[in-house]
């Protein structure tokens, strides 16, 4: 399990680091990749640029998490709560008709997988 919790977790920090690079520096693209607005506003690229800070942040942890999920039972319990708090809002934008279940669901399986392995995973002594 410790195999699986390390790959999960350098694929996640892969993909947040990735993706909040780009929500950060060029949010029109992100916003185009979740079929936004072709002319977003300010507020929205704002937003796309405060959600890049917290992916990196994520991502961050996440790679800490994967060097030695032994070391940071705490962290990789915390990052079991981020996971399950973005699955709560995905699930209230999908509900909402807010953006296609198609652009949600890599996100939402990466967010499955660490709460798995979250839940799953015991670290040794």
């Amino acid at each position: 399990m410790r195999l699986i919790a390390r790959i999960i977790f350098g694929f996640n920090f892969v993909y947040q680091c990735g993706v909040g690079v780009v929500s950060l520096f060029l949010p029109d693209n992100i916003v185009a990749l979740y079929s936004g607005p072709t002319n977003p506003d300010n507020f929205l690229m704002s937003a796309f640029r405060i959600l890049g800070a917290n992916m990196l942040f994520g991502g961050i942890v996440s790679a800490y998490i994967s060097w030695n999920p032994d070391k940071n039972p705490i962290l990789l319990r915390l990052m079991g709560i981020l996971s399950f708090l973005t699955l709560v809002c995905w699930g209230i934008v999908y509900f909402q008709k807010e953006l296609p279940l198609q652009t949600l669901l890599l996100d939402i399986v990466v967010q499955f997988l660490i709460l798995i392995v979250v839940i799953g995973y015991k670290p040794s002594k």
